[in-house]
């Protein structure tokens, strides 16, 4: 083959060989002395490759029908030779067989090995990007162990080789962007986030990717500071922001997309979700174009879900969370458009421009703007990371139920699909690999992608205990940590000692080089995998014991917690609280099926009563607050709540006013992944009780209190788990989770 056109590509695969102590010789292929050999085409020079006519024809009808990055890689042998072609329809493709061949590929240390056959592969999704986000420039103080999650504290040199690693895993395309909004940046902060962004973009250039860039299109100075579009002076804010943001990082940028809502989306001065924010993404999109005019452009849909109610005809909302909705009884479709413009016409917005989805692919959205001619995008977001959580969230399966059930005119129809990676040099990573993958092939097999990571990674000896680890700490995206039915039972904390007696064995070679370049040894996610591992065991064996007591003495499992009263809040019509009890930092959490409730007397007429509801940061979640004269009496006041937000309060209010007296209120009916109150230690009053199920909270029986502490107590001492510990060193207040301690506080 013509060798020379492929120089770089042939010098990277060499490379790959020599640092793991193999050798290779370039060859004119005619050789017939080695034990192996490699060949690299494309399909413009593939009759020079030393294929059968019937193999040629096939792989010739299979890029008939391909993507540019379609691929062949075959691998044969007999016993004169082994052979391996890499073959792409176009360098672009063939870029995309080594890259393939990488992750398939099994180093033991002393020889390499590769399946026999035929693989054919087309890009089932032709723009796959990775947004390079930056969660903990926000949520970790400057000197918390766990800063260096954030990429922008790197260095510039780490940064530029950081997207080659995305090549290799299947990604054709970064994300990043400046968004100094995102945590208020200023300063020698934002010069440094500048210089990091511009030495992800140099480095993605290298690599030959394309370049995406991520803008808060109305949010430039703080996230929950959004300007107005139609205010004169807010305007020249925004439009001064993105002027100098195109001039100083237009040159790199090959797409732009323009994310409004969430925390954007001004509604003042007649702004609105339709018309305004398309004017903001096209007036941006203008502004780079003039640095270069090739820029291709996306204004996003993301958490904007008014856009879709001057649809036409009513369209599935099922890619939104609720919060991001308008109330069910203002979803009205069809609505007016403001200057007489037509849905998704280019009255406000260039017709060029691509309209992204909210997170995930929804047919009838997608079939608008395909048939308006636009081009189809998706943005997604918590599908291979958490961002609102300093937590390692393992979503392996999640992404591969979702990939698979796409259908084939998705691939056909997106242009661009994003997902994240929030937190760098966790072993999450291993979700960016199943997201890249799965956007080659949507039903290729999570055991074989964890497989093919896990070898690539940790090596061939290592790959099973690892993959086993894997599995036993991905949890998704939604919890803390895994809470399957059978968590706490004796065969599955005998299935998590299996696990972990295997992973205690896995040896890495100091000399050891995985196949991908990772940011961090790869000793490093293998210690934080392990960790994970031994912590979970020990909140589920604390509530074996925990549950095996609770059987012994017949005790409900809800009936015994660590409050004497729920924090509510009575107010009368001036305002005034009648009846108030501070949360302490004990939550309680709503199970299906059961309720939590209050008795209390107020000695004065109010108009309102509430609670704080903590979620767990989890969204979509709901609960029914009823107020009763009596336990089982007179309902004074009822309402369901929705969408509630975390550590929000809620009131309970009556059309009328309420008189003093004795009452009852009641939490029933969670809705979501968790939703409860706050307790305190202290009685609300006297005569006051909380109640699990209309039955009174008892004190803690004083063997599950020592079972508690004991579990505690023998916590593994493993600081190197983001939420071992979770106090202010380690993060800031409004973005604390869990900690184990907390998990087996709360059984």
């Amino acid at each position: 083959t013509n060798i020379s056109e492929f120089k770089n590509i042939t010098n990277e695969i060499s490379d790959f060989f020599t640092e793991r102590g193999y050798s290779i010789i370039e060859s004119n292929n005619k050789s017939k002395d080695l034990h192996t050999s490699i060949t690299l085409t494309t399909e413009k020079y593939l009759e020079n490759a030393s294929l059968s006519k019937s193999q040629l024809k096939e792989i010739s009808e299979f890029f008939d029908s391909s993507r540019d990055e379609a691929y062949v890689l075959y691998v044969s042998n007999n016993t004169k030779q082994n052979k391996i072609f890499l073959i792409g329809k176009t360098v672009s493709g063939l870029r995309a067989a080594v890259e393939r061949f990488r992750g398939k590929i099994a180093n033991d240390g002393s020889r390499l090995k590769i399946e026999l056959g035929i693989e054919k592969n087309t890009p089932f999704i032709k723009g796959r990007l990775v947004n390079i986000g930056d969660s903990p420039r926000r949520q970790t103080p400057p000197n918390s162990p766990f800063s260096d999650v954030g990429s922008e504290t790197w260095s510039e040199e780490k940064l530029f080789a950081y997207p080659e690693l995305f090549r290799q895993f299947g990604f054709n395309g970064i994300q990043i962007g400046e968004c100094k909004g995102y945590g208020s940046l200023s300063g020698e902060v934002l010069e440094r986030a500048r210089k990091g962004a511009i030495a992800v973009a140099e480095g993605t250039k290298k690599s030959g990717m394309t370049l995406s860039w991520f803008i808060w299109g109305d949010a430039v100075i703080d996230e929950f500071d959004v300007l107005c579009w139609n205010d004169p002076k807010e305007r020249k804010i925004i439009e001064d922001s993105h002027k100098a943001e195109a001039k100083l990082f237009g040159k790199y940028i090959d797409h732009i997309n323009v994310h409004i809502a969430d925390p954007g989306g001004c509604t003042r001065n007649g702004c609105d979700a339709y018309k305004t924010r398309q004017q903001i993404s096209n007036f941006i999109l203008k502004e780079f174009r003039k640095t270069n005019p090739n820029i291709e452009g996306t204004f996003s849909t993301w958490a904007n879900g008014d856009f879709w109610m001057h649809a036409p005809k009513p369209v599935g909302l099922e890619n939104y969370f609720s919060v991001f909705l308008p109330p069910v009884d203002k979803r009205v479709f069809n609505e007016p458009i403001p200057d007489g413009a037509k849905f998704l016409d280019d009255t406000f917005l260039s017709k060029d421009i691509g309209i992204a989805l909210n997170r995930f692919y929804q047919a009838d959205q997608a079939k608008y703007i395909v048939e308006s001619g636009r081009p189809l995008d998706i943005w997604g977001w918590y599908i291979s990371d958490h961002e609102m959580r300093n937590n390692m969230a393992f979503n392996m399966n999640n992404i591969d139920t979702y990939f698979e059930k796409m259908p084939t005119e998705a691939g056909e129809q997106i242009r661009y699909y994003n997902a994240e990676l929030n937190f760098h040099g966790w072993p999450q990573i291993i979700n960016s690999y199943v997201v890249a993958q799965k956007m080659w092939d949507n039903k290729r097999s999570l055991d074989t992608i964890e497989k093919e990571f896990c070898t690539a990674a940790f090596g061939v000896d290592n790959s099973a205990a690892m993959v086993a680890v894997y599995n036993a700490v991905d949890a998704g995206w939604q919890v803390m940590i895994p809470n399957p039915p059978d968590f706490g039972t004796a065969n599955y904390n005998k299935h998590l000692n299996d696990v972990l007696e295997d992973a205690q064995k896995v040896t890495i070679p100091k000399d050891w080089k995985p196949n991908f370049d990772f940011p961090v040894p790869v000793t490093k996610y293998v210690d934080m995998l392990i960790a994970r591992l031994r912590l979970t065991l020990a909140v589920s064996e604390a509530k074996e014991q925990i549950t095996a007591f609770r059987s012994s003495k017949n005790i409900k499992e809800n009936s015994s917690i660590k409050v004497k009263s729920i924090a509510f809040d009575a107010v009368d019509v001036n305002g005034s609280s009648i009846v108030s009890v501070p949360s302490s930092p004990t939550p309680i959490r709503l199970n299906p099926g059961h309720t939590i409730g209050q008795t209390f007397h107020a000695i004065r007429d109010f108009s309102k009563v509430g609670i704080r509801v903590p979620t767990w940061n989890h969204i979509n979640t709901g609960l029914t607050l009823s107020l009763y004269d009596k336990i089982g009496g007179k309902l004074i006041a009822k309402s369901k709540f929705t969408d509630i937000v975390d550590n929000d309060w809620i009131w309970l209010k009556s059309e009328t006013r309420i008189l003093s007296g004795n009452y009852y209120l009641e939490l029933s009916n969670p809705t979501g992944i968790a939703v409860g109150v706050y307790g305190s230690g202290k009685k609300a009053q006297d005569d006051a009780v909380a109640y699990i199920d209309r039955e009174p909270i008892a004190d803690e029986e004083e063997e599950i209190k020592k079972i508690k502490q004991d579990a505690i107590k023998n916590l593994p001492y493993l600081p190197i788990d983001p939420i071992y510990n979770q106090d202010e060193t380690i993060v800031y207040p409004p973005y604390k989770t869990l900690t184990f301690k907390e998990m087996i506080e709360q059984l």
